[in-house]
């Protein structure tokens, strides 16, 4: 499924958004009173095709096609995910691992440790987590178990 969003005209009263898969377009009109995102929400993913999750999973099984040790249940919690996306956003801005780290161990759910070697290897984790996550809460299909490189 592919989703676009673009203004609707030259004064930025509406959004146009259309769904590729479904050839659905809706026009959306924009209110600059009200900063709450929802409407837009609302269709990118229609009513009909959002399915809430039942259960939001605690752990998720993330596998690597090239490197097995870092296959493992990772935690899926608040904590877990906050703790990732800041190393993920200091890699991102710094180009190295926190605190000169040329490897960064990061524990599974059962405590075992998983050493990423590389900042590419790290961020494609933290990609993949956070696709899994997004998904989850557009109440999107979600593969697990995850597979990064």
């Amino acid at each position: 499924m592919t989703i676009s969003a673009q203004w609707a005209n030259a004064s930025q009263t509406s959004v146009v958004v259309t769904d590729s898969s479904t050839n659905i377009t809706s026009r959306v009109p924009a209110d600059t009173a009200n900063t709450d995102y929802q409407q837009l929400l609302a269709a990118l993913v229609p009513i009909a095709s959002y399915v809430a999750p039942s259960i939001i999973p605690t752990t998720v099984q993330v596998n690597s096609t090239s490197t097995p040790a870092l296959d493992g249940a990772y935690s899926f919690d608040s904590t877990a995910q906050a703790k990732l996306m800041a190393v993920s956003l200091y890699v991102q801005v710094n180009g190295k691992f926190p605190a000169n780290q040329t490897s960064f161990p990061w524990y599974d759910a059962t405590g075992t440790l998983h050493l990423f070697t590389t900042t590419t290897q790290f961020q494609a984790f933290a990609s993949a987590i956070a696709d899994y996550d997004t998904n989850l809460s557009l109440g999107l299909a979600t593969a697990a178990p995850i597979i990064i490189p």
